[in-house]
């Protein structure tokens, strides 16, 4: 009777795959163990095992365990030269199945079509493989061009082995036999594995690297594979298993440039009125990138407040850069971003050319507002592409600054917030004469940047009492994971997220059924309880006096104004309003908010859709595009050691000490860089030896030849002085 683990002439195992596939099959079933399942269960494998027999044939299939429960036993199928049978043997699906055997104990395990060269996501015939202990004895493999044998690695004389050999003059072996038991008497499993390479472990920690809400560290992944297989490895084991599933994920870096264009070209064609822009240079290596999408133009323009939060940040791959961001706000005070943008640095020409990308999607704005940082080159662009436009600084960075450099005086942080907060004049007067007594040197920054760029009051556009840039700052920090990646998949990150965005706010503003959205009515129900003793005195012509035991103002209730300028700076009403509203027997004083807080505006908000793009196979391509190249940007090589810091910006209020030189006693460098020409000590010590009047005559004649820079030095200092210069242009001419 034949053996149920050795099929030969009369019983051949016909294994389909490539060589590659084959070796890694192996090497994958060798290193997994946490997914061993029950004894008759097993999964697809990158190779195909059917039975032929001498007489007849009868192969052994699997099928999922909802049919096994349906049919009770496998079905027999026949053999089919068809090449839409052999299309059907060869699918593939994630999900386990149970290993049918026949009446010879033959298994049969569907594999990936021959054409396919990629290996599947989940490990092949890893739970067969560790059902039969090939965890810990992985194979040697024996290849050349027509055959591919894998024995024991343990023991010469174990009669564990496969061997296939090739079809034809294709790259495709048949597995011709197979003796699936090990004869060997090894007991002992080591802790390291030869096949735990960084193909086998990036197809295990695939699903973890796919998750880009957090970092997935080289310390992490080490544990993991310790405390799930039971292997050993080192960190850079796992750093290179990380880089390779990063690769499978997001393709690599370079071929994200390569593909750049046509996902552009499929963005614009899946969401209509989507505007992107490629710049390079005249090698066609990348500059500058820009993508908003149509619907978010379109929200801008529409329905959202004409305030725009600009910001920047630093990209994190191989290839460094800089992200460009503007950032809208919805009724309900949420980030809506407009347009994203990829650059090599933060400067006056990338800040330009997005603005003036942007400025292209949403047009002439009246009042359009900015919100940014302090940077000079985003002031710059401001006023180079919207001239009309008002530039307002975040009062957070100007927290930060002013706290820096006071370091003697504890910061009252309150104090700064009421004078940024100032809706008038007489109260911001008062609240800077405190600010300027407790902190003299930040009252005196804010005195030179000017109250317009940073008071409320005095601001002559309309910010509706937006006062920092924490909407783009968030934006970044969601993305701080995701600006690691290579640039395509940072847009389509970017993409998804506003996907689901739009998708999750639709349904929460569809539920919503208050004349306001939630964030403002809860600000205008506080200001009402606020209002609630108050007491109101009418003027005539819709003008009203409100006794509130502090100022009485008065209310202009028909051209919607307040002394008190809470109405007019932030878009709803007042206290005082409120309770002429009240006053009026008004049943609901909602409507005298800007339209902006409105439900409805935040329902059209997200009306409409953002469509993905799809896989590359997918995507519709025109010729010109792919004939157009985008290479990547040249990196800068880095030089030996640690970087030097002695182009760093100082932070504010840091003491910045000028070096001195202990070689020319010279400020602005040491004797390392020095290049000043210097008498040597042996013409010191001969000056010495000399009669006073002559040596004085010598050093006399030697410091005035060093005054007057004389390029001869007589001849001895001059070659010298060229060896330095030489030097200097060797070890110090590098831009780091």
């Amino acid at each position: 009777m034949e053996s149920p683990h050795e099929i030969e002439n009369a019983s051949r195992i016909h294994a389909w795959g490539t060589k590659s596939q084959l070796r890694d099959s192996m090497k994958m079933a060798t290193c997994s163990s946490a997914a061993w399942k029950k004894e008759n269960q097993a999964s697809t494998s990158g190779f195909n095992l059917e039975q032929t027999d001498g007489v007849g044939e009868s192969d052994c299939v699997l099928e999922t365990p909802q049919q096994v429960e349906q049919d009770g036993e496998a079905e027999v199928e026949e053999d089919d030269d068809d090449d839409e049978d052999d299309d059907d043997e060869y699918c593939f699906e994630e999900n386990d199945y149970d290993v049918v055997v026949n009446e010879n104990h033959v298994l049969h395990i569907p594999g990936v079509d021959p054409d396919e060269e990629v290996i599947p996501d989940n490990p092949p015939i890893t739970s067969y493989a560790g059902k039969n202990d090939f965890f810990g004895r992985p194979p040697l493999f024996r290849a050349a061009t027509t055959r591919y044998e894998a024995v024991c690695i343990y023991d010469t004389h174990c009669e564990w082995r496969m061997m296939a050999m090739s079809v034809g003059s294709t790259s495709m072996f048949v597995v011709r036999k197979i003796h699936d038991v090990h004869t060997c008497s090894r007991t002992q499993m080591h802790s390291s594995h030869r096949q735990a390479n960084r193909r086998v472990l990036g197809h295990i920690i695939l699903p973890q690297v796919r998750d880009n809400s957090r970092t997935l560290r080289g310390k992490d992944i080490v544990s993991d594979i310790k405390r799930n297989l039971k292997i050993n490895i080192s960190y850079w084991q796992a750093w290179r298993a990380k880089a390779h599933a990063l690769c499978m994920v997001n393709g690599s870096p370079e071929e994200s440039f390569t593909r750049l264009p046509g996902y552009f070209y499929n963005l614009e064609l899946q969401n209509l009125g989507t505007i992107t822009r490629i710049r390079i240079d005249s090698d066609r290596r990348f500059t500058m990138c820009f993508a908003a999408f149509g619907t978010s133009i379109r929200t801008f323009q529409r329905n959202l407040r004409p305030v725009v939060v600009i910001d920047g940040a630093h990209l994190k791959g191989r290839y460094l850069g800089t992200m460009f961001l503007a950032v809208g706000m919805d009724a309900n005070n949420r980030c809506v971003p407009l347009s994203f943008g990829v650059g090599r640095s933060e400067n006056n020409e990338t800040w330009t050319w997005f603005l003036s990308m942007f400025k292209e999607c949403v047009g002439d704005i009246e009042g359009l507002v900015f919100i940014s940082d302090r940077a000079a080159s985003i002031k710059y662009a401001i006023s180079t592409v919207f001239p009309t436009s008002h530039h307002a600084l975040c009062c957070r960075h100007l927290m930060m600054n002013v706290k820096a450099r006071d370091k003697r005086v504890k910061y009252e942080k309150n104090m700064f917030w009421k004078t940024c907060r100032a809706y008038t004049a007489e109260s911001f007067e008062q609240r800077m004469l405190c600010l300027r007594a407790a902190i003299p040197d930040g009252a005196s920054v804010l005195d030179e940047l000017g109250p317009d760029k940073w008071l409320n009051a005095h601001f002559p556009g309309m910010r509706y009492n937006i006062l920092t840039s924490n909407h783009a700052e968030s934006v970044n920090a969601m993305s701080r994971f995701a600006r690691k990646l290579p640039i395509m998949g940072l847009f389509d990150y970017f993409r998804e997220s506003q996907q689901e965005w739009y998708s999750e706010r639709r349904k929460l503003a569809a539920i919503w059924n208050g004349v306001l959205a939630k964030i403002p009515e809860k600000i205008v129900k506080r200001r009402q309880i606020k209002s609630a003793n108050w007491t109101v005195h009418e003027i005539g012509y819709d003008r009203f006096e409100v006794r509130d035991f502090k100022r009485n103002p008065t209310v202009d209730f028909e051209n919607y104004k307040c002394d008190c300028m809470k109405w007019q700076l932030s878009g709803l009403p007042c206290s005082h309003a409120i309770v002429v509203a009240n006053y009026l027997r008004l049943l609901d004083c909602n409507h005298l908010a800007k339209v902006y807080f409105k439900t409805s505006k935040l329902q059209a908000t997200y009306v409409e859709v953002i469509q993905p793009v799809g896989p590359p196979e997918t995507w519709v391509v025109p010729s010109d595009y792919r004939l157009m190249t985008v290479k990547p940007p040249l990196i800068k090589p880095k030089g030996p050691g640690r970087m030097s810091d002695h182009n760093r910006i100082p932070s504010v209020g840091e003491d910045c000490t000028t070096p001195r030189c202990t070689r020319c006693q010279e400020f602005g460098h040491n004797r390392n860089v020095c290049t000043a020409v210097i008498p040597s000590q042996v013409r010191r010590e001969r000056a010495s030896r000399m009669q006073p009047n002559e040596s004085a005559h010598i050093q006399e004649n030697l410091d005035t030849q060093q005054i007057e820079g004389d390029p001869n030095q007589n001849g001895y200092e001059s070659s010298r002085h060229e060896t330095y210069d030489l030097n200097v242009d060797l070890n110090f001419g590098f831009d780091f």
